[in-house]
């Protein structure tokens, strides 16, 4: 049985950087969990050339984005992911991560991933509203220093911010999941909004494993197509037009059906295909 596990803190108050993704699953491949251990870290300074709360910073973030399990081993997902786009670039591939930091089906929840996603829905938020909402929903739990950092820390992780030094390039504050433009900032005001997603931007293919693993965590194979909805644009933040296109494409390539007598809209998994064959699908997609 999986350790359930909530992740707050741990980023030592960096966000994600461009390329520590593949950096740390390759010293994991390389040398195993132990990279992380007290009595490794000098070694593991040097192979990862990052500073030491650096380190502690990426582990966290290999823990956020379920990159690896509770015994820091390459999540089965990102090993076939790999496969196909190996330095992990890829737009899609970036989507799937993001998506892995909010699957329903993980243990080990990222509460701010979660609040924000879970709890504030597709409203646009300002800083101090949110801090008071992930306030209450940690039951007070955090100071509010370590709240305001770990909210900051988050918007940095989807909002490009360049300050690149030349000298240290691990300085250079661009996450790769800024390519996806998905979180944005108001000009004039202090909110942040997310960008309603095109159906295009994504595909058939990672959006029924998006609704697979929602109808794995009720096990069920079917599911009523408003409830589909309403939870895909917790974790891909899409208009229902989009949402609509998006489920043609499924019945398209046999991956769903849907029920449209009486009223019944009701999403089916047909698709016989394992998962690893959707991967492969998925990228020959794009």
């Amino acid at each position: 049985m999986r350790k359930s596990k909530n992740i707050f803190s741990g980023h030592e108050s960096f966000s994600l950087r461009e390329g520590w993704m593949v950096k740390g699953i390759r010293a994991i491949l390389n040398n195993g969990k132990k990279i992380f251990r007290g009595d490794e870290l000098i070694n593991t300074i040097d192979e990862l050339g990052i500073g030491a709360n650096m380190v502690k910073s990426l582990k966290y973030w290999l823990e956020v984005y379920d990159i690896v399990d509770e015994n820091m081993e390459l999540n089965s997902w990102v090993s076939e992911i790999k496969k196909y786009d190996e330095y992990l670039q890829q737009k899609i591939t970036l989507w799937f991560i993001h998506y892995l930091s909010l699957n329903p089906l993980k243990n080990r929840r990222a509460i701010i991933w979660d609040v924000i996603s879970y709890k504030n829905e597709n409203l646009p938020f300002e800083k101090d509203h949110m801090i008071d909402v992930i306030n209450s929903e940690t039951g007070k739990k955090y100071s509010k220093k370590t709240i305001v950092t770990s909210l900051g820390v988050y918007i940095k992780t989807y909002i490009d911010k360049r300050e690149k030094n030349e000298n240290f390039p691990e300085n250079n504050l661009i996450s790769p999941f800024s390519k996806l433009e998905y979180l944005k900032k108001n000009k004039a005001s202090e909110e942040y909004y997310f960008r309603s997603i095109q159906y295009k931007e994504i595909n058939s293919y990672f959006g029924y494993l998006v609704l697979k693993s929602f109808c794995e965590k009720v096990k069920m194979d079917k599911m009523e197509k408003v409830e589909a909805y309403n939870k895909f644009k917790v974790i891909i933040k899409m208009d229902s037009y989009n949402f609509e296109m998006l489920l043609k494409e499924m019945e398209n390539n046999d991956l769903v059906s849907i029920d449209r007598v009486a009223g019944l809209n009701n999403i089916n998994l047909i698709s016989k295909l394992e998962n690893k064959d959707i991967i492969k699908k998925m990228y020959e997609e794009v």
